[in-house]
């Protein structure tokens, strides 16, 4: 109440007791009204005099206490977290090439100094142009009693590799604090995993594979042929990873050098699983500005250097924040940081070869014709039909039953043939081998094959 008011206010009490106040005469009685102005009337003298002892100030002091609006101290409660963009570029790693990316930040919903739901977007180019990307609703709850956020997250990831096109969820938790930090993000491959971006066959045709046989009037040829196919396909690596970090070193400006160590595992599929483990620092020079350099290593992949780089505008901190000298850094001004975590889909090539071989016996086949040779044998002592089994035992006798088709030979085997007598007439197109010296210099180069399979026929 302003001091006016509580002047007029006095004035009409007083004036009230007064009239509620003549001398009580001897003898009667004191009426209520009479009591209450006995009582009533020094406090008010009293508060009318405090009244008119005191400023104007002082109930100008009082109201400003009531109606001031609070000011900004810097603190975590008082901040908000902005939106921000971003960009940057991380090197080849286990199963992904080397991409840039493209990034916002963007909170949903916030309590300064209590909580946070955001939105995190990413557009990846990798090394050979190939778009992906991933989308992620996080949520980030602040303790100021241990200066301390948990958190988690749930998001969509995409990859194009040039040849296949995959998709994953993601699930994450985190806490982050002054000194330590520590991350759990699993990685589930959904829809078509598994696909295939080249095959080829491979046969090597019959091919020789033992020496020739005789049998009946045939020349059987032993052979086989391979048969080889080879199958290249991707498959996304379903995974977990884990780490642990602490600040190591910070800078005057507020800048600081975090260093992480940690575990990871991915199976698929089609591919042995593996686990690796990972180093790796990173270096926050300035608000705006990120550097990381790590290593990892697994039997699957081999070992990688990794190195990322990226900046961001406005910083990941809140606007006007500041920390308090000697006191730790409220890790509200952390809630703005990226989730960290493998933004592009881990994808592994396999090759897979499947081979058989067939084996057969051929028939040896007379290439001018197309058709099979025709073996008359002769041997001394023979007295048969002319086979391999049953060979005739003269010249005569092979030649008496070769025809003029091309296709025959008549094929003189060890020994003599002491039957044959004065002169023998070959019929046209027959041929006369033996199993001596070759002598004929007018054989066609397919018969001359034929007899350096011949030598050593049983």
């Amino acid at each position: 109440m302003s001091q006016p008011a509580l002047k007029l206010f006095l004035g009409i009490l007083l004036v009230q007791l007064g009239k509620n106040n003549p001398s009580v005469k001897k003898g009667e009685k004191a009426s209520l009204p009479s009591f209450l102005s006995f009582c009533l009337l020094p406090p008010a003298f009293c508060l009318l005099a405090l009244a008119g002892m005191f400023p104007d100030n002082l109930a100008a002091q009082t109201t400003e206490a009531e109606t001031a609006p609070p000011q900004s101290t810097g603190s975590a409660a008082d901040l908000e977290i902005t939106p921000r963009v971003g960009a940057g570029y991380n090197s080849s790693a286990a199963g992904h090439d080397g991409f840039g990316r493209f990034e916002s930040f963007v909170p949903l919903l916030q309590n300064p100094g209590k909580d946070l739901l955001f939105l995190e977007g990413r557009l990846l180019l990798d090394n050979g142009a190939n778009v992906g990307g991933n989308i992620l609703v996080g949520y980030r709850g602040f303790s100021p009693e241990l200066n301390r956020s948990f958190g988690g997250y749930v998001g969509y990831d995409n990859r194009d590799t040039g040849d296949s096109t995959f998709h994953q969820i993601g699930l994450g938790l985190e806490s982050l604090g002054e000194i330590w930090d520590l991350r759990l993000n699993g990685y589930i491959p959904v829809g078509d995993t598994r696909q295939v971006v080249a095959s080829s066959t491979f046969d090597t045709g019959f091919q020789l594979a033992g020496s020739p046989i005789f049998q009946g009037n045939s020349l059987l040829l032993p052979t086989e042929r391979i048969f080889r196919s080879t199958t290249i396909q991707e498959a996304a690596m379903s995974g977990l990873d884990f780490e642990l970090g602490a600040k190591i070193a910070e800078f005057a400006n507020g800048g600081e050098v975090r260093g992480y160590g940690g575990v990871y595992y991915y199976d698929a599929s089609g591919s042995p699983s593996t686990v690796g483990g990972k180093l790796r620092v990173e270096v926050r020079p300035t608000d705006y500005l990120n550097l990381g350099l790590g290593l990892q290593h697994d039997d699957l992949f081999g070992t990688n250097i990794l190195f990322t780089v990226g900046g961001t505008f406005p910083s990941t901190r809140p606007s006007g924040y500041q920390k308090e000298p000697d006191q730790p850094e409220s890790i509200w001004a952390r809630m703005g940081e990226s989730v960290s975590r493998t933004a592009s889909i881990v994808v592994d090539q396999q090759v897979e070869s499947v081979s058989f071989t067939e084996q057969s016996n051929l028939v040896a086949t007379n290439a001018a014709t197309g058709q099979p040779w025709v073996f008359v044998h002769v041997t001394e002592g023979g007295n048969s039909d002319g086979t391999f089994e049953s060979p005739f035992g003269t010249v005569r006798e092979g030649v008496g039953v070769a025809q003029s088709d091309g296709n025959y030979i008549v094929y003189v085997r060890s020994g003599a043939a002491s039957g044959d007598t004065g002169p023998i007439t070959i019929p046209a197109l027959v041929q006369l081998l033996s199993a001596g010296v070759l002598q004929q210099s007018y054989l066609t180069s397919d018969l001359v094959c034929l007899l350096s399979l011949l030598r050593g026929v049983v």
